[in-house]
């Protein structure tokens, strides 16, 4: 879950904050494959989690970056959906 979360966690936010992500994911759990699957699977448990983590009413930026985990295309894939 460690790879999961920090790739996505080093820059939320910014303008590159996917860009970031992607490439951290890439390289700490491949490119494809079942570390990278299990890798998103694990990002879509924390988003699910923890997307009120902060607001109730998920009026913050953290409520809006969970929701764009679940509309990534590879994340829905290794969800099955």
């Amino acid at each position: 879950m460690d790879t999961a979360t920090a790739a996505g966690f080093y820059d939320m936010y910014g303008p590159r904050a996917r860009e970031f992500d992607d490439a951290l994911l890439a390289r700490w759990a491949g490119e494809s494959g079942t570390e990278r699957e299990r890798a998103l699977v694990y990002r879509a448990a924390y988003g699910l989690a923890c997307a009120n983590a902060y607001s109730e009413q998920g009026r913050d930026g953290h409520f809006a970056w969970c929701v764009h985990t679940f509309q990534r295309p590879e994340v829905r894939a290794a969800l099955g959906l």
